[in-house]
C-alpha cells in the first residue's frame, strides 16, 4: 500500500462526511483511511458505521483521550502505507490531491512531498476565495537539493517559508519511524515541532506545483476563540517545546550554532506569543491577579523554569496594553 491517510476525530459529525467523501473520491486509489476517534460524545462513530462500508476505511476508537497529537502518533504506528498523510476532520481534499503528491514521490524519492498551495475557505465548499501560495523557494536552493548540511539555510533564510501544517505534506513513514519523529504533546505548535524535525532530519524535501487542500474555518473551535485557554496552554507548552527541540538536536545533524540560534528564535516566539495573549485576556476583562494565579499554578506544575522572568513578561504585556490605551 502506498498511502495511509490519518484523520483524528472528536465530535466531528458536522464535518466528517464531507472530509471522508473527499478522500474516497480521490483519483489515486492505492490508499487506506484511518479514522481515529478520540472519545467523541456526539454521533460521530455511529455516523461512520452507518454510512460507510468501504474496505479502505479503518475505524479506530481510542480507549481514553489522546488529543490530536496522540491520535496522529497512533496513526503512524498503525499505518500500512509507505507514506502517511494527515488531515483535519473539518477540511477536504481536491480530487487529484493524493495523485499529485504521489507523482512527487515518483519523480523525487523524497522523504516529504509538499503542496505549494492551499485554499482558505470560509464560505463553504466551492468558495471563490483566493488561493494562498505559501512557498517562496529561491532558485539558488531549490527543494530537490535540500540535504542535511543545508539545515542552517532552511531554518534561518528569510525567503524560506515552507508551511508547518501536516496537511500540506506527504511523509515517508519509515523516515518518521527510523528517526523516532512524533507529534509532541503540546497544545500549541505541535505541528511546527514536527515540521522542525522534518527540516533538520529529512534527506530530501520536494515541492509539487499544485492545489490540493481546502482549509475550512471552524468557528466552534474553543481554542480558536478562547484566549485565556490559549494563554494557559502556551505556558504549559514551554518546557515540552524546548525538550522536543533538544531531542531533535541530539541526532547530531545540526551544528551548535544552529542549535543556539534556533533556541533563541523559539524563545522569542514564546515571548511574543504570550505577550500578545496576556494583553488579549487582560483587555477581555481578566484581572492581573488571575493572570498571576495562572502563572503561579504553571510554576507549581513545573511548566516554567524562570518564574521571575516569566512573571515580568506578562506584567509588561499588561502594562503595555494599559499604556497604549491611555495614549489612544
Amino acid at each position: 500500500m502506498k498511502i495511509s491517510v490519518i484523520v483524528p476525530m472528536f465530535n466531528s459529525e458536522t464535518f466528517i462526511v464531507d472530509c471522508v467523501n473527499s478522500i474516497l473520491a480521490q483519483t489515486f486509489q492505492d490508499f487506506e483511511l484511518l479514522l481515529i476517534d478520540d472519545c467523541s460524545i456526539d454521533g460521530t462513530v455511529e455516523l461512520i458505521r452507518s454510512r460507510y462500508n468501504d474496505p479502505r476505511i479503518r475505524l479506530v476508537l481510542n480507549a481514553r483521550k489522546k488529543m490530536d497529537w496522540g491520535s496522529r502518533n497512533l496513526g503512524i504506528q498503525l499505518a500500512r502505507g509507505e507514506y502517511v498523510y494527515f488531515m483535519d476532520h473539518d477540511d477536504v481534499l481536491f480530487a487529484g490531491a493524493l495523485e499529485t503528491l504521489w507523482h512527487g514521490v515518483e519523480i523525487s524519492g523524497a522523504d516529504t512531498i509538499h503542496f505549494n498551495q492551499y485554499m482558505h475557505d470560509t464560505n463553504g465548499i466551492g468558495s471563490k476565495n483566493p488561493v494562498e501560495t505559501i512557498y517562496k523557494i529561491r532558485d539558488t536552493a531549490p527543494p530537490w537539493k535540500f540535504v542535511p548540511e543545508d539545515v542552517e539555510w532552511r531554518l534561518f533564510h528569510r525567503d524560506f517559508t515552507l508551511q508547518v501544517m501536516p496537511w500540506q505534506k506527504l511523509i515517508r513513514r519509515k523516515f518518521l519511524i527510523d528517526y523516532g519523529i512524533y507529534f509532541p504533546p503540546v497544545w500549541i505548535s505541535s505541528d511546527s515541532l514536527l515540521f522542525f524535525a522534518e527540516l533538520c532530519l529529512a534527506r530530501k524535501i520536494f515541492v509539487v506545483d499544485g492545489l490540493g487542500y481546502v482549509y475550512r474555518n471552524n468557528p466552534k473551535s474553543q481554542m480558536h476563540n478562547d484566549a485565556e485557554k490559549q494563554f494557559q496552554h502556551s505556558i504549559e507548552n514551554f518546557l515540552p517545546f524546548i525538550n522536543y527541540m533538544e531531542e531533535i538536536f541530539s541526532k547530531d545533524l545540526v551544528t551548535p550554532l544552529s542549535r543556539e540560534l534556533q533556541l533563541k528564535y523559539e524563545l522569542k516566539f514564546f515571548h511574543d506569543l504570550n505577550f500578545y495573549l496576556a494583553r488579549k485576556i487582560y483587555s477581555d476583562g481578566t484581572p492581573i491577579e488571575k493572570i498571576d494565579s495562572i502563572i503561579n499554578q504553571r510554576i507549581k506544575n513545573g511548566d516554567l523554569q524562570n518564574s521571575k522572568s516569566v512573571r515580568m513578561l506578562f506584567h509588561m504585556a499588561v502594562k503595555s496594553y494599559i499604556s497604549s490605551n491611555k495614549e489612544a
